[in-house]
């Protein structure tokens, strides 16, 4: 092998840029082979990342077609092979990606094939065609795939008496804040009254209270269904 380490005759560093050069080979006699001309790229300086972005700072990998994927799209100062390293909180590596294009994209799968909550952190490592690499800064980001826990919920009375000034107390318990709705359905599950929508509310117990009035007037008598909507900050329901 023959390999030359970018300097001249008297050990400088030669400048960046394209260099000519021809190679041939003298045996023991003397004698010469042909010679071989070729072009040389001497090149020091790592690839520099001119854009970086990512879709959000969390993302929900819940098939919802919302956020399932982390998705980072970068531009360069010129070609180069580009690996997304992901680590979580404990800095262990859980998985590395190569790009194809300009972007990369990760469904939550870690190398194990699992999906984790919680906190992480990737890199890319950006190599161009000479050697030269670049480490990007770690770039935090949160995975939340879980839907919000609701631990109690239901109706402090089964059977209202709206003449005798009866209200529906919905109460319910949740593990962390959420935006809730709430909503009141006919025997035949078609929504026919909103007591509340999007209501932020923090973690624990919370009441919704609902008059039986629908435009004014009091429903009549019958069997009623509800239905709590919860969202957590990533948009989990």
């Amino acid at each position: 092998d023959l390999a030359w380490n970018g300097r001249d005759a008297e050990g400088k560093l030669l400048p960046e840029k394209t260099y000519s050069g021809i190679c041939y080979f003298v045996d023991g006699c003397g004698n010469q082979s042909d010679q071989v001309a070729g072009t040389l790229i001497l090149d020091n300086t790592p690839p520099a990342v001119w854009e970086l972005q990512q879709n959000s700072q969390y993302f929900t990998p819940n098939n919802d077609g919302i956020l399932d994927a982390l998705t980072v799209s970068y531009t360069l100062s010129e070609p180069a092979t580009v690996n997304m390293q992901i680590f979580n909180i404990y800095n262990r590596l859980v998985k590395e990606l190569a790009a194809t294009s300009n972007q990369l994209s990760w469904d939550g799968l870690d190398n194990d094939g699992v999906i984790e909550n919680g906190s992480y952190y990737y890199q890319l490592s950006i190599t161009d065609r000479a050697g030269n690499t670049t480490l990007t800064e770690p770039k935090e980001f949160y995975l939340d795939y879980r839907s919000p826990l609701i631990r109690t919920a239901g109706l402090e009375k089964e059977e209202l008496d709206l003449t005798a000034g009866d209200q529906m107390r919905f109460t319910f318990d949740v593990l962390e804040p959420v935006n809730a709705s709430l909503y009141i359905l006919n025997n035949h599950g078609t929504k026919i009254a909103t007591v509340n929508t999007d209501i932020d509310l923090p973690s624990g117990n919370s009441v919704m209270i609902w008059g039986g009035i629908i435009n004014g007037q009091a429903v009549p008598d019958g069997i009623y269904n509800y239905r709590l909507l919860v969202r957590n900050a990533y948009g989990n329901t």
